[in-house]
């Protein structure tokens, strides 16, 4: 589905049957694709995955999807992030049998 435009029946803010054409409603102004945030940062590729219309996180790279961003759709869970992942190496040092009890 990358790239791909899937088909938006309606206006997941106001319910309302958009044109094929449009990329967000004309009523109210939502957007009407649930793509990717994932911009690539500086030397990266963005994702640009269009995703389900209820999901908060991409399926493709976990970021946040445009409905989560805009308040569209609600998750009770926050992005994981490298950063967390990366806390975990740092400390794998603590399984170092110095730290071991004997």
């Amino acid at each position: 589905m990358e790239g791909e435009r899937m088909k938006v029946e309606y206006c997941i803010r106001c319910g309302r049957q958009p044109d094929e054409k449009d990329q967000y409603c004309t009523h109210c102004g939502a957007p009407l694709q649930n793509k990717c945030t994932n911009d690539g940062g500086p030397l990266g590729d963005p994702c640009n995955k269009v995703n389900h219309p209820q999901a908060a996180f991409c399926a493709q790279c976990g970021s946040p999807t445009v409905f989560k961003k805009t308040g569209l759709i609600m998750s009770p869970y926050e992005q994981g992030t490298k950063a967390e992942i990366d806390d975990l190496d740092e400390l794998k040092h603590f399984s170092h049998r110095f730290f071991k009890d004997t």
